[in-house]
């Protein structure tokens, strides 16, 4: 059986070679680029974490997003288009999961008050415990109780 091909589209600051060891951990095969070409050859896409999305793909001017990558946003922008016309699988992190809501026409806060809660004081990921509804997907997959990390201030 051949091993599908994955396109990761991520920032160069991340730890983007995390992405692909899951990847490869799963029998795929990871090709992680920063602003991406537009290749829809691979056998899926997965958008990774990052910075804020320009407010402008929402209709909104910026108040709270920074950090904000035009040029990443356009490359993923034109990718999930593409990829959504051929019917292939998207799977979206933290920015990436906000970048598909975005395009098939969500919106988002640029910043919640709660942001404190889901970031640590050093910049890095906090730590928390979450409850999953009972018989939900996440609750069978990992059990009822288990722990998230958090690091955004987006909603």
């Amino acid at each position: 059986m051949k091993k599908p091909r994955i396109l990761l589209s991520g920032n160069p600051n991340q730890k983007l070679e995390n992405y692909v060891v899951a990847v490869e951990g799963v029998g795929g095969i990871a090709d992680a680029k920063y602003v991406p070409a537009l290749d829809d050859s691979y056998d899926g896409l997965i958008l990774c974490g990052g910075s804020d999305i320009h407010p402008k793909y929402y209709n909104q001017e910026i108040n709270g997003s920074v950090g904000i990558d035009n040029p990443r946003d356009e490359a993923e922008f034109k990718l999930l288009r593409a990829y959504a016309a051929a019917g292939k699988p998207v799977f979206g992190i933290c920015r990436g999961y906000q970048l598909i809501n975005v395009f098939f026409g969500g919106t988002l806060h640029q910043h919640s008050e709660f942001a404190e809660h889901h970031t640590a004081e050093s910049g890095v990921d906090l730590i928390h415990k979450i409850v999953a509804k009972e018989n939900s997907l996440i609750g069978t997959l990992y059990s009822k109780e288990h722990s998230v990390n958090s690091h955004h201030h987006q909603a």
